[in-house]
């Protein structure tokens, strides 16, 4: 089981949110180890740009592979071809040099990292696919049937 809580750090002192919630989950665990991370909290990518990267930036690149006729491909397919070729941690094979590049997900991106990669993607549209990706500030409407 893992627990995040979050807090501030005033004056050198760790000010816990919701601490009679805290001290219920920690008196849970008497007689175990556990292991305190303490870490600044960054802004993970919102809701909203969730949704926009699923409904518009995937949804349109989709329509544009199906339009070059790759047609059975889905969501997902799109999602790990972004990610593989967008978001991915190198691995350097010390003997031989070989690199490997593994997708890695957007869950844990934050706010800037996840605007960076839909850019990323949406310039890949332009170039490759010929679609024009709106940007998410813009109001438009899309029918998917």
């Amino acid at each position: 089981m893992k627990l995040v809580y979050f807090g501030n750090i005033n004056n050198g002192q760790l000010k816990i949110i919701n601490r009679h919630l805290f001290d219920a989950d920690i008196a849970s665990m008497e007689g175990k180890q556990v292991e305190i991370v303490v870490s600044p909290k960054k802004k993970t990518r919102s809701n909203q740009q969730n949704r926009y990267y699923w409904s518009v930036v995937v949804g349109l690149i989709k329509e544009g592979f199906v339009s070059m006729g790759h047609d059975g491909i889905d969501s997902q397919n799109v999602h790990a071809f972004l990610t593989g070729r967008f978001l991915f941690k190198e691995i350097i094979n010390e003997n031989g040099g070989e690199v490997i590049r593994i997708p890695m997900g957007t869950s844990g991106l934050t706010t800037t990292e996840m605007m960076v990669y839909i850019d990323q993607c949406a310039q890949f549209a332009s170039e490759y696919l010929n679609v024009i990706i709106p940007p998410p500030s813009s109001q438009t409407e899309f029918n998917y049937d």
